[in-house]
Formats: C-alpha cells, sequence, structure tokens
C-alpha cells in the first residue's frame, strides 16, 4: 500500500528487475489523457530507454516493436471521455451507463512474463491525477511461482471482466478489442494458479466493486467487518458530496454505527478561509452534520485537509485534494477502504445511477497486530479539527465537477463498434449499428472531413447491422466523430484495429532492405541499438557524401554485390540470425507474430531475398534455405512464455505458406539446382510432420 505524500503513482508502472518482459496491460479511468498513458505509463511498463522529446524516430521504433508484442494494451474509459490522437497500438473501450452514472474505477493491471501487478487508486489516467493531486492508491504485486494476494487479484480480474463486457454490442457480441482484454484476463487467470496466497484462509484485503447488480458499498463493508461490535467510528476522507437536504451516503452509514452506545462521524475535507475573521467556508453539505441520530451520543466532526504548499520534489507545491478513504474503527479493529469512490450516492452505490467504483479495503486486529493496525492509522489522510461555530458556509463540491477536461456527449448505444481492418492490401472501417439510434445522425473523420455515412444513407441500404466503409489513407484514424439532431458537439467514436498486424510500420522500418535486415538479424543488439547505428550511419554520409568507412578502408569501395557466393553467404547469415532470434523465448503470440510477420521478421527476409535476388537460381536457392532452416529451429521455453509446441506450431505454419513460393521458382532454375532445392522443400516437409 502506498498512501504518503512522496510515493509516485508512474513508479508503479516500472516493472522490477525480475518480471521478465512485459506481456500486456489493462487500465480504467474517468478522465484521460493518452499522451500521459503512452509517453509515461506505457513508456515504463515497457522499459522504454528512448524517449519521445529527444530521440523522435528512435522512439516511435522502439514502442513499435514492444508494443506489437503485447498481448494486450486498452484502457476502458467512461463514453463522454474517450476523445484522443492515439497510436492504434493500444485499445479505447468506451463503458456506457445509465444517466447519471460514470464509469469511475481507476484500476491498472500490468502483466509481464513473470510478475503480475494490479494498482487500485483516486487518480485518474491524466497528468493532474499522476503528478499534481493528493491522492491514494494500493499496489498488489504477485509473482509467479511465488507468494502473493493472488485471491484478491482474482477478485479484481472478474471485476474487469464484468466491465469489458459493459463495452460489448447490446447482444454481448465483443468487438476485437474486448476480446483481446479477456483473452488477457484468461492468461492472468492460469497466471494466477501458480501463485501462492499465504492469507487465503484469514484475509485482511478485499476488493469492493461497484458495478450494475453488485450490493452497495456500505453494504459490502458491512460484510467485510470483522468485528462482532460495530465500529464506533467513522472518518471520511473526500473532495465530493451530494448536494441535497437528505444526504443518503451519511444516513447509510449511521443506520450501522448506531448500533454501539456512542459513535462519530468524521469528515475531513478541504475548505476556505474568509477574509477579516468571517469564519470558513467548508467544501461539505450541512446535510452531513443533519444525518447524524438523535442524542448527544452521536456526532458529527469536521476537519479541515490541506491543499495548499503542500512538499513537492521542487519544493511547495498547491496539491488539491482528489484521494477517497473510509477507516472504519472501534477498540478491537480496524478496516481502511481506499480507492475511487467519493462519499456520494453515486459513488457509493445508494441511488438509481450508481458509478462503477473499484476500492481495496485493509483490515486489522488492533490487539493481535498492533503495528498493522497502527500503519492503517497512519495512511489515513487526517486533516485539523474545526470548531463547528467556525464553519459560516456550507458550499460542497459535486461529484460531476471532478477533473474538469473535454467532456463530449455520451456516445449513444446504438453507436457500438467501429474497427479498422486490412483486405486484399485495402484498408477498411467496419461500422456496427445496434437499436435506438437518434434520428438525423451522422459520422464523420474527426477534422470536420466529409461525411462517411449518415442515417439517410444507412436506411437507403437497409438498415444493416453493419457497414463498410473504404479508409484511402495510409494511417487508420483514431476515432469518429458523430452527432444527431439537436447536438451542439459531437461525441466521440474510438475505432480500433482488428489486427495489428495491419498497421503499417513506422517509415525507418518501410520495406527494409537486405542489407538492412542483415545487419539487424546478425546483431545480437536490441533493434533499438541497431537502428540508432543505422540513423546515425545514414546522417553522417548525408554530411560528408559517403561513409566514412569506405574512404578510410578501400577494400570497402569494392562492390562485391555481384558475387553468388558473396550473396549467399550474407543472406545464410540473416537466416541463421532471425532462426536464433525464434528459438528464444517469447511471451505472447502477438511477439511471435512479429517475429514472423513483422517489418524485422522471417516474411520481411523472404520478401528482400525475392527482391534482391540476382537471378531465378539464386532466388530459388535462397528461399529454399530458408525454408529449410525455419524446419529446423527448436523453440526454447521458460516460466510465463509461450510453449515451446505453441511457437513450432506457428513457425510450421509459416513455413508451408513459404514452400509455395519457393516451388514456384522451381521451373525457372537450372536442373541442379532445382534438384538440390526440391530435396531441401522434402527435408523441412518431413520435419514439419516430425
Amino acid at each position: 500500500m502506498s498512501e504518503t505524500p512522496t510515493a509516485k503513482l508512474l513508479d508503479c508502472w516500472a516493472p522490477p528487475e525480475s518480471a521478465g518482459h512485459a506481456v500486456g496491460c489493462i487500465a480504467t479511468t474517468y478522465s484521460f489523457d493518452a499522451a500521459l498513458f503512452e509517453e509515461e505509463c506505457l513508456a515504463r511498463f515497457l522499459a522504454l530507454d528512448t524517449d519521445p522529446n529527444e530521440d523522435g524516430a528512435l522512439f516511435l521504433i522502439e514502442r513499435e516493436e514492444k508494443l506489437a508484442a503485447l498481448a494486450c494494451a486498452a484502457v476502458l474509459v467512461d463514453s463522454r471521455r474517450t476523445r484522443c490522437r492515439r497510436s492504434l497500438r493500444w485499445d479505447v473501450l468506451p463503458v456506457r451507463l445509465p444517466t447519471g452514472a460514470a464509469q469511475h474505477a481507476k484500476i491498472t493491471l500490468l502483466v509481464w512474463e513473470r510478475l503480475v501487478r494490479a494498482v487500485v487508486a483516486s487518480a485518474n489516467l491524466t497528468e493532474a491525477g499522476y503528478l499534481r493531486q493528493q491522492e491514494v492508491f494500493g499496489v498488489l504485486d504477485c509473482p509467479i511461482g511465488g507468494e502473493g494476494p493472488s485471491a484478491v487479484l482474482r477478485d479484481i480480474v472478474e471485476f474487469l471482466d464484468e466491465l469489458v463486457g459493459l463495452t460489448a454490442a447490446a447482444d454481448g457480441t465483443p468487438n476485437a478489442a474486448g476480446r483481446r482484454c479477456r483473452a488477457l484476463l484468461n492468461n492472468v487467470r492460469e497466471r494466477l494458479d501458480d501463485v501462492r496466497d499465504p492469507t487465503a484462509d484469514r484475509p485482511q484485503l478485499h476488493f469492493v466493486g461497484l458495478a450494475p447488480g453488485r450490493p452497495s458499498v456500505p453494504a459490502q463493508l458491512e460484510a467485510i467487518w470483522p468485528g462482532r461490535r460495530a465500529p464506533d467510528r467513522l472518518d471520511v476522507v473526500s473532495p465530493f458530496f451530494d448536494l441535497g437536504t437528505r444526504n443518503a451516503p451519511a444516513h447509510a452509514f449511521w443506520r450501522w454505527l448506531k448500533a454501539r452506545r456512542s459513535a462519530e462521524l468524521c469528515i475531513h475535507t478541504t475548505s476556505e478561509t474568509r477574509p477579516a475573521g468571517q469564519g470558513i467556508v467548508l467544501h461539505a453539505p450541512e446535510s452531513l452534520k443533519d444525518a447524524a441520530p438523535a442524542g448527544d451520543r452521536f456526532t458529527t466532526r469536521f476537519h479541515r485537509v490541506a491543499e495548499a504548499d503542500l512538499p513537492g520534489e521542487h519544493g511547495p507545491l498547491y496539491r488539491p485534494l482528489h484521494a477517497k478513504s473510509l477507516l472504519l474503527s472501534n477498540l478491537g479493529w480496524r478496516a481502511l477502504m481506499i480507492g475511487s469512490s467519493n462519499f456520494t450516492s453515486a459513488g457509493l452505490g445508494l441511488g438509481r445511477a450508481a458509478n462503477i467504483e473499484a476500492n481495496l479495503c485493509y483490515t486489522a486486529n488492533a490487539r493481535s497486530s498492533p503495528e498493522r493496525a497502527a500503519a492503517l492509522d497512519t495512511a489515513f489522510l487526517r486533516g485539523e479539527p474545526l470548531d463547528d461555530e467556525t464553519i459560516t458556509l456550507w458550499q460542497p463540491r459535486n461529484e460531476a465537477d471532478e477533473d474538469d477536461g473535454d467532456e463530449a456527449p455520451a456516445l449513444p448505444a446504438g453507436f457500438e463498434d467501429a474497427e479498422v481492418f486490412v483486405e486484399r492490401g485495402a484498408m477498411r472501417l467496419r461500422l456496427r449499428f445496434g437499436a435506438a439510434l437518434p434520428d438525423g445522425w451522422w459520422v464523420r473523420a474527426e477534422d470536420a472531413r466529409p461525411t462517411l455515412v449518415d442515417q439517410a444513407r444507412w436506411q437507403a441500404e437497409g438498415a444493416p447491422r453493419t457497414i463498410e466503409i473504404p479508409w484511402p489513407e495510409a494511417r487508420p484514424p483514431a476515432g469518429l466523430e458523430v452527432g444527431w439532431s439537436g447536438t451542439t458537439e459531437p461525441a466521440w467514436w474510438p475505432v480500433n484495429i482488428r489486427d495489428a498486424l495491419a498497421l503499417p510500420p513506422v517509415e525507418e522500418l518501410k520495406s527494409l532492405s537486405l542489407d538492412a535486415l542483415i545487419e539487424i538479424l546478425t546483431s545480437a543488439r536490441p533493434l533499438l541499438e541497431v537502428m540508432r547505428r543505422r540513423l546515425r550511419r545514414r546522417a553522417r554520409e548525408l554530411l560528408h557524401g559517403a561513409s566514412i568507412d569506405e574512404t578510410l578502408d578501400p577494400h570497402r569501395r569494392v562492390d562485391t554485390s555481384a558475387f553468388l557466393l558473396q550473396r549467399a553467404r550474407r543472406a545464410s547469415w540473416a537466416i541463421a540470425g532471425l532462426c536464433e532470434k525464434l528459438a528464444q523465448p517469447v511471451a505472447t503470440e502477438n511477439a511471435l507474430a512479429w517475429r514472423l510477420h513483422g517489418p524485422v521478421g522471417a516474411d520481411a527476409l523472404a520478401r528482400a531475398l525475392e527482391a534482391e535476388a540476382a537471378s531465378a537460381d539464386e532466388r530459388t536457392f535462397l528461399l529454399g534455405e530458408l525454408a529449410l532452416a525455419l524446419a529446423q529451429v527448436e523453440p526454447q521455453t521458460r516460466r510465463g512464455s509461450l510453449p515451446a509446441d505453441a511457437v513450432r506450431a506457428a513457425i510450421d505454419e509459416y513455413v508451408a505458406t513459404l514452400v509455395p513460393r519457393a516451388e514456384a521458382q522451381l521451373s525457372k532454375a537450372t536442373p541442379s539446382l532445382a534438384r538440390y532445392v526440391r530435396q531441401a522443400l522434402a527435408a523441412a516437409a518431413r520435419r514439419r510432420a516430425a
């Protein structure tokens, strides 16, 4: 648990040294900053060595390679806050809820080869949440093959599965992004089977999630409370409250607390001092005080939480309060809940419009575990007690004002799914529609481009469930604008990719030459380092007009590319390097697909060999050698990586597509070479069948 003022939420995205390669991540948020997620959060999760502001193309290359290897990277966002420019290497899924409710949970699930981590927080995925505000968060680590709170992590996985269901079509059909999320969640379930939970029979940590069909937060806390006697004190930290004259959250807890002879409710929130001794403006409603049961034994007290001049890395900072916590206590027990739930009806699930919320509840026995109980007391953010007489104005902040930002109209549920895919080399958009579409609707690309489809065209085509539209540009859209009669600004319809392999690579990785692939595949260094060296060399050549190495070494000025033996030797180096990389353990199916079909993979090498071969003999020979070498790869595996037989099956599937390409060249080759290649292809077939 990390609740100290100096803890950094961004640090939770960085893997420990023993975690292994990144496998996938899912995050949920109310407000969303795509730049923070892409450049700060994902950069740490993937352990990127480059910086977007300093390294330019190298950052794009490294990000492209590591994102392409993930099984899933997705953000589930409230449907009014999804607008963003982004790479389609990661998904945005809008969560739609009834009017008045919000997707307000803040969960981060991070999966590496040898570690699963969950972070439950009060902070949105925004700069304000991660860098400026006072927040609270808990971190759960489950090392694969070790010990950790796997039972609670399973609860979080089930909760995320429910949320993914809220992004699906009305008939429950998941989209491609939803399928990726569920595949990762299933992967996590399997990994958690290999984690021992030492507290499973005596839980001191619980997940408190609020979603459609789940009990209210007070009901869940009452079920969790371990003591036989009810708590006699509730401390609340919340920046937001209900505005009405009857405070449902306070009444709900008092029904429980009043079972004791005496009890108190303590509210810790922000305030302002009025000038000239005119008292204090408290950012809470007076209805909190009015909710207490009659009698002197039940009291409500108020505390001021400081926001100004709190310590920061470079001096005092103004840090607005955004943390949310509840501390239930009596002489024997403590229960501390932290997370996303404000002390509001929507945040606690007490009204008709209940939010989606996520919290962790830590419990401790003050008698048998005094140190743990003291730690929970210390973790709670306490304010300075106020005398009620100094409060001259009650001015609560409403939850609707949280994280002011670009809030667009909610996307109507009838606009179910938008995805981009490639068919016969051409990019297309597929839009899926449901029922209850608004009148006069239209869909267009961003930046006010011409309309792609509208209600009139849709009805003229027979109101189909799906419409496919050609997309002429090289880069797919991150989202579409949707409007309808009566709207003053459009809603945002996020677009996700059906298959990440359809995405065009960054410019520097497009159609690499055979020389470039040889250098990349034969190097023991990561792709980033090889490309860094190549880009520097290219810059020197542009500056000096020729390679410095060629100028100093006269032998390198001799063009040997026409020598068949020399070219075959160079190509064999690349084939050997490729096979060595394919044999190494791989964490995800997408990472394996990158090795086979990516811009520096097996198919890229095959295409370069075909394109740059000087004769039919050379082309036939090299394709045959590549097929035989791939058939002989013996994949390795380790804990957390794909099984060797799954990797072998994927390689065999690719070799099966390569063989016809080699056979198509046999009629053009000399008879002796054709015989050799036929023998090589037959050996490859036997190897695959073995």
